[in-house]
């Protein structure tokens, strides 16, 4: 008896006197960023979450900035899901790649971009890939991007025939004006894409928020194009 009462007291000395190892627990935090009124500066700008955090944009409204956000030529808008996902809410606004260019990178179906509408609008202005008067055309590479409750989503009339982004160091092309990539879009008050004159391809996925055009006021995909429209590279 008095044997195991000492082995039973060795052993919760032993219990009380092991190190346990320590949890981390890693909470995610939100970071928001307010985008002024007007031109990105030249060269690359890049929108991307803190590590363990997500990233939120904030475009302003239509009403002090008429002219919207644009990323004119020799500006690139890069929004990198590497650290985690990246909101940009818009008060009405849209993005306007006039001779620019856009593109995600390092993004996944849970580190994904996500476009929509503040809660207090009921729709903002999408985005708009268009040619500069100095015949500069703006261009896009997306990938697992959300864009919800635009006017219209995606306006392209830039009539670029590529776009590329860096990888690794690496230029990687696309041979159209608007790659578009295991993304979704929709609900949109009017058109979801709205094409003129601009090679675009649009792939997806499965699910209902990366992968499909549904949800549309008018038409998911229009495309029109002239005699003027520029051959595929």
């Amino acid at each position: 008896m008095w044997g195991f009462a000492a082995l039973l007291v060795l052993l919760l000395t032993l219990a009380a006197a092991r190190v346990l190892p320590q949890l981390t627990h890693v909470t995610w935090k939100a970071t928001s960023v307010t985008i002024p009124c007007g031109d990105l500066p030249s060269g690359p700008t890049l929108w991307k979450a803190d590590a363990n955090s997500s990233l939120q944009v904030i475009l302003p409204d239509t009403i002090s900035c008429a002219a919207g956000v644009t990323v004119p030529s020799g500006s690139q808008l890069v929004i990198d899901g590497s650290n985690g996902p990246v909101q940009v809410f818009s008060h009405g606004v849209g993005i306007d790649v006039d001779g620019g260019s856009m593109s995600t990178l390092n993004t996944s179906a849970a580190n994904s971009v996500t476009f929509d509408a503040e809660p207090d609008v009921p729709s903002w202005n999408g985005l708009t890939f268009s040619a500069d008067l100095g015949g500069n055309k703006g261009n896009g590479w997306l990938e697992y991007v959300s864009i919800q409750h635009a006017v219209t989503a995606i306006t392209v009339n830039s009539g670029a025939t590529s776009t590329q982004r860096m990888v690794g160091g690496v230029a990687v092309v696309q041979p159209y004006g608007l790659y578009i990539n295991n993304s979704g879009i929709g609900p949109s008050y009017f058109d979801g894409i709205n094409i003129q004159d601009t090679p675009v391809s649009v792939t997806g996925m499965s699910d209902g928020r990366l992968g499909t055009i549904n949800n549309i006021g008018s038409r998911g995909i229009e495309a029109n194009f002239s005699r003027d429209a520029p051959t595929p590279t």
